[in-house]
């Protein structure tokens, strides 16, 4: 019986650990802006890395305590699981260097609805023959349909100037 209230214990000692561990290293992380002076984000990083890696830490103690023997083995698993953790979660938490979804070969168009899309080159270039665009988003500002100057779409000649459709 003892065993079992000690293996629970154990569990959501090492749960609540890596619970709080990421709630410290996401929020210095999200707080990071690369806008701001390298010395302040330094100073944050210094300050919240360290508390994220210490309770990080006593989980992975807890958690190598179950399936490595020796002293020196769990504190040599345990600081580096947790040094690692504490920069990774940092990382993924920071605005600049979260992922962001790709729209290069995207046009930004409004249509007759009235819907603004990222819509692909090819299916903008049939929308548009079939005056289904109001105007679209070139590098140099909007493009009125019926106004401003468009290619021909039935010519077959190569237009050999700058591709200005691309995505802003």
């Amino acid at each position: 019986m003892f065993e079992a209230l000690k293996d629970i214990a154990c569990f959501v000692t090492t749960f609540v650990s890596f619970l709080y561990g990421s709630r410290i290293a996401w929020g210095c992380g999200s707080e990071c802006q690369f806008s701001e002076k390298s010395e302040d984000r330094l100073k944050s990083l210094r300050r919240s890395i360290p508390a994220a890696a210490f309770i990080y830490f006593i989980g992975f103690v807890i958690l190598s305590s179950y399936f490595a023997s020796g002293y020196f083995t769990r504190f040599v698993f345990s600081v580096t699981s947790a040094v690692i953790l504490s920069h990774l979660v940092i990382s993924m938490a920071m605005p600049e260097l979260r992922r962001k979804p790709s729209v290069e070969g995207l046009v930004l168009a409004e249509l007759t609805d009235g819907s603004a899309n990222r819509i692909a080159k090819k299916a903008f270039n049939a929308l548009l023959s079939n005056g289904k665009v109001i105007k679209f988003k070139r590098s140099d500002g909007w493009v009125l349909v019926g106004r401003d100057r468009l290619r021909e779409m039935n010519n077959n000649a190569r237009y050999d100037g700058v591709e200005r459709r691309i995505a802003v």
